[in-house]
């Protein structure tokens, strides 16, 4: 006979957790939170974010387990998502006829870019077509990795010069932005928190909005989603407030570790190969962003700052919490980083299609 199949632990924590061991995480997310207190004493922008970034891509480097459960990762997605949204800024109806030409500034900014970088890769590193192709790519990065892990492309080499990318920009994009002097000099002051009612309400059908774009295999969802349902509730004025800080600081903190772990997929050898042209290709995007973002800021009523964080190639999660923490319209941020995904979406499985037809054509 079969012996029973002893019974589940269907607790909440034992859901998130996903086998991964308390220990370990709590270390994890400790690291995270260390880091976090560092950047705020060295007063960085977002600092939960880029200190848990640090601390946590160190650990990971150095081989320490620092995995967390994608379920308390889509936690932290949500999170974000609802305080993207509950931080609209009230004015941001009134400058939505402005957002076209910065919308076709991220469509021309992205081919510029992606086919910049895409011929550096082949020409100066010697990657193969496909390979410097999704090398290239500014997001969308776990169907990036998915195509490489499928055999499409060098999975290890775009794994790596695509870790190397988002760490360095996402560290590189606050301190340019106090470099510059595109930090507004006076940000937002403390605002009323929503209620707890509010917050347990506004929550549940973000996660249900998350779950639905999940069905549809739509981009980014359980930050689309949350995010859409936020911003849609604070300007039809069916809830008042933002998230409360504390919530707002888990999020982030773990966003951060996560964002961090990614180092754990690196070598040191893949590293000494590599890091030089992620770090050149990143250059190149930032620049490629700022000249972008300089013209439209000579036709658009709205800091350089703001429409730069708009147009920049990073994560919609990491660049929306960059851009709350520098006092810019969240609103604007995030929506045109989500069209950034949806052109993305079309154009990763797509361009290794076309890549294979010239070169058989050729």
């Amino acid at each position: 006979m079969k012996p029973p199949s002893p019974p589940r632990d269907r607790s909440i924590v034992a859901n998130l957790l996903e086998g991964t061991h308390p220990g370990q995480l709590a270390a994890t997310l400790s690291l995270s939170v260390l880091g976090g207190l560092a950047a705020l004493w060295i007063g960085i922008p977002a600092p939960l974010l880029i200190g848990g970034i640090v601390t946590v891509g160190i650990a990971s480097f150095f081989r320490f387990d620092t995995h967390l459960p994608n379920r308390l990762v889509n936690v932290a997605f949500v999170i974000v998502g609802l305080l993207l949204g509950s931080n609209v800024s009230e004015d941001t109806l009134a400058l939505v006829g402005q957002w076209p030409f910065s919308m076709v500034g991220v469509a021309a900014g992205l081919v510029v870019m992606v086919g910049l970088t895409t011929l550096l890769m082949m020409r100066v590193f010697k990657l193969d077509p496909t390979t410097a192709y999704l090398c290239s790519v500014p997001g969308h990065l776990s169907m990036v990795m998915s195509m490489a892990v499928s055999g499409i492309g060098d999975a290890k080499r775009i794994v790596t010069i695509q870790s190397v990318r988002i760490l360095f920009l996402t560290l590189l994009v606050p301190l340019l932005a106090m470099a510059l002097g595109l930090v507004p000099e006076h940000l937002t002051g403390a605002r009323v928190e929503m209620s707890v009612v509010t917050l347990v309400v506004l929550s549940a059908i973000a996660v249900a909005a998350g779950l639905i774009l999940m069905r549809v295999q739509a981009p980014a969802p359980m930050v689309i989603g949350p995010m859409l349902v936020s911003v849609a509730g604070k300007l039809a004025g069916l809830y008042h407030g933002v998230l409360p800080q504390s919530v707002a600081a888990v999020g982030l903190i773990i966003i951060g570790a996560q964002i961090g772990g990614r180092m754990a997929r690196v070598t040191l050898d893949d590293l000494k190969r590599d890091s030089i042209a992620g770090i050149v290709m990143t250059l190149i995007m930032v620049g490629i962003t700022a000249l972008v973002a300089l013209g439209l800021s000579l036709v658009m009523d709205m800091p350089l700052g703001q429409i730069w964080l708009g147009l920049a190639p990073g994560g919609l999660d990491a660049i929306g919490a960059l851009g709350l923490a520098l006092g810019y319209d969240t609103a604007f941020i995030a929506a045109h980083q989500t069209w950034r995904l949806i052109i993305l979406g079309v154009a990763i499985p797509l361009g290794p299609v076309l890549i294979r037809r010239r070169q058989r054509a050729g």
